[in-house]
């Protein structure tokens, strides 16, 4: 028979939860950790312990070791030679002493001066403990990722658990990630890692303009290698670079359905979705912002495909307005983070106002990290809202992507593949979309 709780009554202790703290500490054994993460998918409880606990775990883990100083030598040192006087056998005095007043006085004036920076410093300390983990955990990422790549610039997808055919998109998401890393300042490793993967993308590029093999993943590969080659560093921006972007732009422009948007039949007479319209506008944006012009109309076309497919309570449908499949937070980020990126005047007033309001009332809203494409969508479309909301919301969903980095062994670094998209993805995709989304810079 059960029990019903009133509202006032304590929450029930899950009998596993004291595995919290072990496992963001990484103190779990392998299977223990295995069967830990099984159970989180299952329990409220245990989840929003485990989401709660891990922003003070990283932070304290990132807290340097200060001895403490025993002050009383420095106080009996700076009392009056007459403040024993009373110990010493003179007559008490009635009242308080002058230097007991003065040093209460000290006391209440030092208290006032901390209390004050603390009121306005203080809230930064918290802050910038979290930017130190989170360019600790960026750092990591980014060396493992270095160590798993292929001797001619490609990520083996087959070896972190996904299948080969997305090794030009997990190739390419590897390298967006030590690109971005660069950019922002957090990572100045990986040059040769990028120009060997730049390369082998060149290399994988057809006469008609496609990157990669021709199958339904063909859209996902082509938009993510031509981000890749879009957002390369300056150095590898030549006349061989410029050709292979052109005709990487020329073919998702040329691809594009009389609907606006794209689908996995990549030649234009496929059923639009919007997982794959995304990553291709992304990808004419990135042209965009680099000086690639006549995309205007490709890009309005796109934009308004997204538009029509919101609903009115601001949630982006899969192939229309109302249709979700997959549920609606990553899509709904996906395309708020295009929507935000562009000026299009296919945006009806109100769209993006009703999509930002869905994304911060989502089931994403726990800052639960167990989908880092929507992670990555979610906190780079919170970035640029700048509302005080949604840096809130993008804070938890990269404090709990810090929490699950793995720290052991050869994965040591990595990210787990254990979301919805992992198995197309892998252990690489994990960490590359991890990596981009506890960075600043936007992608």
């Amino acid at each position: 028979m059960k029990i019903k709780r009133s509202d006032d009554a304590p929450e029930p202790l899950c009998s596993q939860a004291g595995e919290v703290a072990p496992y963001l500490q990484n103190r779990l054994s392998a299977e223990a950790r295995a069967r830990f993460e099984a159970h989180l998918t299952e329990c409220a409880i245990c989840r929003a312990a485990t989401q709660g606990a891990a922003p003070v775990i990283q932070t304290l883990a990132t807290l340097p070791a200060v001895p403490m100083r025993d002050l009383t030598a420095d106080i009996l040192r700076r009392l009056p030679a007459d403040a024993w006087a009373t110990a010493a056998g003179a007559a008490p005095r009635r009242g308080f002493a002058p230097w007991l007043v003065r040093l209460a006085a000290g006391v209440v004036l030092a208290l006032g001066l901390a209390g004050a920076w603390v009121a306005l410093h203080g809230r930064r300390l918290p802050e910038a403990r979290q930017e130190a983990a989170r360019a600790a955990a960026v750092h990591k990422g980014l060396a493992w990722l270095q160590t798993t790549q292929e001797s001619d610039g490609h990520w083996d997808p087959s070896k972190w658990g996904a299948p080969r055919q997305y090794t030009i998109g997990i190739t390419a998401l590897a390298l967006l990630a030590l690109d971005n890393a660069r950019e922002s300042g957090v990572a100045r490793t990986g040059d040769d890692a990028a120009r060997a993967g730049l390369t082998y993308l060149q290399a994988q590029q057809a006469d008609d303009g496609h990157i990669g093999p021709a199958f339904s993943g063909l859209p996902y590969n082509h938009a993510l290698a031509t981000l890749a080659w879009l957002h390369a560093d300056a150095a590898a921006r030549t006349a061989d670079w410029t050709n292979h972007c052109r005709r990487a732009v020329a073919t998702i422009c040329a691809c594009q359905t009389e609907a606006g948007g794209w689908g996995y039949g990549y030649g234009g007479g496929d059923a639009v979705n919007a997982s794959v319209t995304v990553w291709q506008l992304q990808a004419l944006l990135a042209a965009q912002a680099r000086g690639f012009v006549g995309l205007e109309r490709t890009i309005t076309r796109g934009i308004g495909w997204l538009v029509r497919a919101v609903n009115d309570q601001g949630w982006l449908g899969y192939a229309r307005s109302g249709d979700f499949p997959y549920g609606y937070e990553t899509m709904t980020a996906a395309g708020l983070l295009c929507l935000l990126r562009t000026s299009s005047p296919a945006q009806p007033a109100g769209t993006v106002d009703r999509m930002i309001e869905a994304v911060l009332t989502a089931r994403g809203a726990d800052g639960n990290p167990r989908d880092y494409c929507r992670s990555y969508f979610l906190v780079r479309a919170l970035d640029l809202t700048r509302r005080e909301e949604a840096q809130r919301l993008a804070s938890r969903v990269r404090a709990g992507l810090l929490a699950t980095q793995d720290a052991r062994g050869g994965e040591a670094g990595s990210w787990p593949p254990v979301d919805r998209w992992s198995s197309e993805g892998g252990r690489v995709y994990a960490t590359a979309m991890s990596v981009l989304a506890l960075n600043d810079r936007p992608r």
